[in-house]
């Protein structure tokens, strides 16, 4: 054991003093003028020498045995601890598929409602929350009756509603219609009306216009003026029938348009006393939906209320389940429904158990092996892969 840490200790002072030296003709080299294309000796030397020195110090370990020796111990070292890596991983996954059967089985043996003396309070527990979550669900399913009876209720006092505003609006449309005719009719005779008076007056200023060319006439020496008279006098009679019978359909149209304006009154009396109706119908409709809705929703917010109670009581059952596993376990009450997790949890164990004494082996190894040959393995080959790169490097300088 002196001997080798008097090895590495002289190694460490040879490599000190040689990094001294390769320093300084580093330095050198850096500061000499060397021509394009040309050797520089000075790295090539000092490659050539650490060369030298790496072989000599390749020989030494070889011939000495130290170089198996160390070799040996730092693999073995390497593929220990890689082994017990993977064990302690092998280990871990084993270890949560136990935990994932383990829950497995307390879920199976609760749901199977497999009871055991040596678990009994922690079954007592389950079945205090089982109590509870069958409570809340059958509060929760009557309220959910008593909304689907609210509904339908609403449903029933809306469509009743809802047909009292439809055979208004329908009879308020049928007056509306007969309103409308009216008016079409009275805008008619009152257009016509209009065309008979303008009519009139046209027939009168006629009138007055054939009188005068008749006083003219008369009044002149023309040599026809009896016949021309005569015509014009003819003429003035048949203007005069026309006027009258105009005349004749004045009373008559006033006579209509008077009765289509007493027939329309009643219409819009009708049509204002069913706008009235239907706007209390809708406050009726509207009060009585009021309590109804407030129903449904209370309904609704008691029927989510008792359901988030049970997803709490559920989420409160999973640890007390998963503790059950290991009881159920240790005490394995006969089931069929649990044999096969028996069976799986058994080959887990076995597998983990396995594992363990494996990894214990190997963690013997390495807690048993050389550890200061596997040390000086890695530092032994540190030394070497230093010494290729400063080489390598040293001939690019030269060669370069």
């Amino acid at each position: 054991m002196k001997n080798q840490v008097s090895i590495v200790k002289s190694v460490k002072s040879r490599k000190i003093l040689l990094s001294f030296f390769v320093g300084g003709l580093l330095t050198a080299c850096g500061s000499a003028d060397t021509p394009d294309n040309a050797v520089n000796w000075v790295p090539l030397l000092l490659a050539i020498v650490l060369i030298l020195l790496l072989g000599g110090a390749l020989v030494y370990l070889i011939q000495s045995g130290k170089f198996k020796t160390w070799c040996v111990a730092g693999i073995n070292a390497g593929k220990w601890k890689f082994q017990q890596s993977r064990l302690q991983r092998q280990k871990k996954t084993i270890k949560e598929e136990r935990e994932d059967l383990m829950g497995e089985l307390g879920k199976k043996a609760w749901e199977a409602k497999v009871h055991h003396p040596s678990y009994n309070e922690t079954y007592l527990e389950l079945v205090a929350f089982g109590n509870q979550i069958t409570t809340r669900k059958e509060e929760s399913a009557a309220l959910e009756n008593e909304l689907k009876q609210v509904i339908d209720s609403r449903e029933n006092v809306a469509a009743e509603y809802s047909q009292q505003i439809d055979d208004l609006k329908s009879s308020q449309k049928d007056v509306s219609k007969k309103l409308d005719r009216s008016k079409s009719e009275h805008a008619k005779l009152q257009k016509e009306f209009g065309q008979v008076n303008k009519q009139l007056d046209k027939t009168h200023a006629q009138i007055e216009e054939n009188e005068g060319q008749l006083t003219e006439i008369l009044a002149s020496e023309l040599p026809d003026k009896d016949s021309k008279a005569a015509a014009l006098s003819n003429e003035i009679i048949a203007i005069r029938a026309s006027l009258a019978d105009d005349a004749g359909r004045i009373p008559d149209l006033e006579n209509e348009i008077s009765k289509l304006e007493v027939e329309q009154q009643p219409f819009e009396d009708q049509i204002s006393r069913l706008t009235e109706q239907i706007l209390t119908v809708e406050k009726n409709q509207e009060e009585a939906l009021v309590p109804l809705d407030q129903r449904i929703a209370d309904l609704k917010e008691g029927i989510q209320s008792t359901k988030s109670e049970v997803d709490d009581l559920k989420e409160k059952m999973k640890p007390i389940i998963q503790s059950l596993g290991p009881l159920v376990e240790s005490a394995r009450p006969e089931s069929e429904v649990l044999t096969e997790l028996y069976l799986k949890i058994d080959a887990v164990r076995a597998n983990l158990g396995a594992l363990i004494q494996e990894h214990d082996i190997v963690t013997t190894r390495l807690e048993t092996g050389d550890q200061d040959e596997a040390r000086n393995f890695y530092i032994m080959a540190g030394g070497i892969l230093i010494l290729v790169i400063l080489i390598v490097v040293l001939l690019i300088v030269a060669l370069g």
